[in-house]
């Protein structure tokens, strides 16, 4: 049995015709690593790696970063890597599915606080969509989630609810509901642990960031790609292109996505644009 560390964070474009949500996950005893190499960067002026916080004179360190990144990526087993947006009307329905799903399976088993039931909706599809793309984990592993905070999800570790004169918290509450959706429906990922959702502010968490750089520069790498003119986007760009180039350096994505004005992606057909940076996922036997 392996213990894994996720970290999730939502991303999207300017006016948001595209978002979606990125993904790090590596195995907890590389993560002890990945930690004390990136701490090894940090400087009193840099202090925690956020991608629209990035500044040019940070090039050097935003690359070293992402090079930390992908080398646990590919070194561990199992691991993903991964960014995927989503048109706005697939993103929408999309989302309005599992937020019905956490909605009336609260209120069936008797969730009675109404703050509780909205912070957990908003969190459902975004940790349903990482279920997803783990599905060949292996259901013996074991999984602690790190997802982004927000102005209305930073309220989850203090929300409970009287379920049968029983205190219930939110994580009890979404862990089950998690494993249960996963028994039904992607048995073959790993189970979450005990309270195994934790909502934090980026800066507390370093697998929240490489989630976050990743689906920013990744982005960035796009718009670029696609002509935009904006001279920090291109800079972001040509960094992921360093380090990520092997994978992506010869794509031509015009026939999925599309610059709209000099802000936005849209993405073609109504659908998905997945982006996986490594192909080191799959458990070997």
């Amino acid at each position: 049995m392996t213990k894994l560390l996720a970290g999730l964070d939502e991303t999207a474009t300017e006016t948001q015709k595209s978002d979606g949500w990125c993904s790090f996950c590596i195995p907890h005893t590389e993560y002890v690593k990945f930690e004390s190499e990136v701490n090894s960067l940090f400087t009193t002026q840099l202090t925690s790696f956020h991608g629209k916080k990035f500044k040019t004179n940070q090039a050097v360190e935003y690359e070293q970063f992402l090079r930390i990144i992908r080398k646990y990526a590919e070194n561990s087993v199992p691991t993903i890597l991964n960014c995927t947006l989503y048109s706005k009307n697939f993103k929408q329905k999309y989302s309005e599915s599992f937020e019905r799903i956490t909605e009336n399976v609260f209120r069936l088993v008797g969730v009675k606080n109404e703050d509780l039931i909205t912070v957990c909706k908003q969190l459902t599809p975004g940790l349903f969509s990482f279920m997803r793309r783990v599905n060949h984990f292996g259901n013996t592993n074991e999984l602690m989630i790190e997802v982004d905070s927000d102005n209305v999800k930073e309220k989850y570790h203090s929300l409970n609810s009287i379920i049968k004169g029983n205190n219930i918290s939110a994580n009890i509450l979404m862990t089950h509901l998690y494993n249960k959706y996963r028994e039904n429906h992607f048995a073959n990922s790993p189970q979450l642990v005990r309270n195994g959702i934790s909502v934090l502010k980026d800066q507390k968490s370093l697998a929240i960031q490489a989630a976050d750089v990743i689906g920013n520069f990744s982005t960035s790498f796009i718009f670029y790609k696609l002509g935009n003119s904006s001279n920090k986007r291109i800079m972001k760009g040509k960094i992921f292109e360093k380090v990520f180039g092997d994978k992506f350096g010869t794509e031509n994505f015009i026939s999925s996505i599309q610059l709209s004005g000099q802000n936005d992606l849209e993405i073609l057909d109504e659908g998905i644009f997945p982006m996986d940076f490594t192909t080191y996922n799959e458990i070997k036997k």
